[in-house]
């Protein structure tokens, strides 16, 4: 296995350890890991986690780019759609700054430092696992939520460790959340997550939002 056949893949978004086999067939499994390996201690690959990389090429083409990092996040953890403070803060709704890339996931939660930053993942239960689109970077698809759905998973994991009593407190405040773009729809999408939830402590919260944020139904 030459370096200079990386060539063959240095076009592609990513790639993972079983394309590589296919690119050099005759290698064998540890032949593969160990150019893997010098590959990547020289800087012409860089690891997104195990068995999942990106050329050298790749990085310098399309690192600056939010959408690549944003559809690697798909890549790094099957089935997962952006959502929590990534969203929010995106939406400018969190107004504390925010790091990383976050994501819910059917899979069990986890975090992954590479080259391009931090990739956190939360798992949420399969009926909760909705409100979101399509974008795509350079015709590859992935989903991000909507800003209701990223605000009620938000509160998804937030909630448990909050304490039962509500009274005199102001939640948009507290967490100082800017909901002045929030709209009839956004509400109405928002309610919708909670009572799906079946979760009186999250819809009890909801409640305290929807009452003191701006624009609410």
């Amino acid at each position: 296995m030459n370096i200079r056949e990386l060539n063959k893949i240095e076009n592609i978004v990513y790639f993972t350890r079983e394309q590589l086999k296919t690119v050099f067939p005759g290698a064998s499994e540890d032949l593969v890991k160990q150019n893997l390996y010098r590959w990547a201690k020289k800087g012409d690959i860089f690891p997104l986690k195990g068995g999942v990389y990106i050329t050298k090429r790749s990085f310098e083409k399309f690192g600056s780019s939010v959408s690549f990092r944003e559809y690697l996040a798909s890549i790094i953890k099957r089935p997962s759609y952006l959502s929590l403070e990534y969203i929010l803060r995106k939406y400018e709704i969190l107004t504390e700054a925010t790091f990383g890339l976050t994501s819910v996931t059917l899979k069990t939660g986890d975090t992954f430092e590479n080259k391009l930053g931090t990739f956190s993942y939360r798992k949420i239960k399969k009926d909760l696992y909705t409100g979101y689109f399509t974008a795509y970077f350079a015709n590859n698809e992935y989903f991000v939520a909507t800003k209701a759905k990223a605000l009620f998973d938000w509160l998804y994991y937030k909630v448990p460790a909050m304490a039962s009593d509500l009274t005199g407190r102001n939640s948009v405040e507290e967490w100082r959340l800017n909901l002045e773009d929030f709209g009839n729809k956004d509400w109405e999408e928002f309610e919708k997550y909670c009572n799906l939830s079946g979760n009186l402590k999250i819809n009890q919260v909801a409640e305290n939002i929807i009452k003191n944020a701006p624009n609410s139904v």
